[in-house]
């Protein structure tokens, strides 16, 4: 290892979607940094024990074998355990069923390539890479402990991650058109009129500013990531702030025409407001409805009642 690097330790979640594929890949790194430095995580406590035991700090850094839902395991664990100003640097690699954090920061390509690359640098065969800062979204639940992460998602984001857990999950085709799948075979149904229980209950929503929307949404989204599976912006609102919101009502105008719309994030005089559709730049949301969530492809479970 050439002076200058960081340390770099290796947590892998053996369960994610593409790293039983490339196993080869996984030891080669593994091999490359020594046992202490790798540890082996599936679930959020075992994420938290991990952490504790690579004792990681500010100047070194930690490679994420997994996929959104891993490293978001990864960023609530930190987030409870120490400042954000003493974390290690953190590098998502590609290797879970949804990435969309490691593909926005632009960790894309496949695991073996990747981690190719992470050798030779750590190595210091190849210049170090571009470094890249999101702000982090934090949800917090009465009764629970808060949720670290990238994006948020209600209504027909929650079922397409049920519908792609119920009928795709294990098949052998975990990727990022996959997951996309999922998710516009819910809203292409919605979109013609799908079943009446799609959604959630009203959602009532109070920016930072105290402007306040309620609806009964099919679709609803905060990141604050700069592109979403296959690269869709769904956002277009025009705030200096760093957390994208998007709102789509029930009832909203024309929704089946304007997909590619609400896609690209290009309203034109469509996505508008009085038509259904809602989207801003904020920096804080309160948010109270019934109903599943997601955060980073994990879902859970909200109740407005606390």
């Amino acid at each position: 290892m050439s002076v200058g690097r960081p340390r770099v330790a290796i947590l892998c979640n053996p369960l994610s979607g593409r790293v039983s594929r490339d196993w080869a890949s996984v030891r080669a790194l593994r091999t490359a940094v020594g046992s202490a430095a790798y540890r082996e995580a599936s679930t959020p406590d075992e994420v938290g024990v991990a952490l504790d035991e690579l004792a990681l700090g500010r100047g070194e850094a930690l490679a994420v074998i997994g996929g959104d839902g891993t490293t978001q395991a990864v960023l609530t664990a930190l987030h409870s355990t120490m400042p954000e100003a003493r974390w290690p640097l953190l590098i998502p690699l590609s290797a879970g069923s949804t990435n969309m954090t490691a593909l926005d920061l632009g960790a894309g390509g496949t695991l073996a390539a990747t981690v190719a690359k992470l050798r030779r640098w750590r190595a210091g065969e190849c210049a170090e890479g571009k470094r890249v800062q999101r702000p982090l979204l934090l949800v917090e639940r009465p009764g629970h402990g808060p949720l670290c992460g990238m994006f948020f998602g209600t209504a027909t984001v929650a079922e397409g991650v049920r519908f792609f857990r119920r009928r795709l999950r294990g098949r052998g085709v975990a990727s990022e058109g996959t997951s996309s799948l999922a998710i516009l075979r819910v809203l292409f149904s919605l979109a013609r009129g799908g079943p009446a229980n799609a959604g959630v209950d009203r959602l009532s929503c109070r920016v930072d500013d105290g402007e306040e929307f309620e609806q009964q949404a099919i679709l609803g989204l905060v990141t604050t990531l700069h592109r979403l599976l296959l690269g869709m912006r769904p956002y277009w609102g025009c705030e200096d702030a760093p957390i994208h919101l998007t709102l789509v009502d029930r009832d909203a105008k024309a929704l089946w025409r304007s997909l590619w719309r609400l896609g690209l994030g290009r309203p034109g005089r469509r996505l508008t407001p009085e038509r259904g559709y809602i989207s801003r730049n904020i920096h804080r949301l309160e948010v109270q409805f019934d109903g599943p969530f997601v955060v980073d492809g994990e879902l859970f479970e909200a109740r407005s009642a606390g």
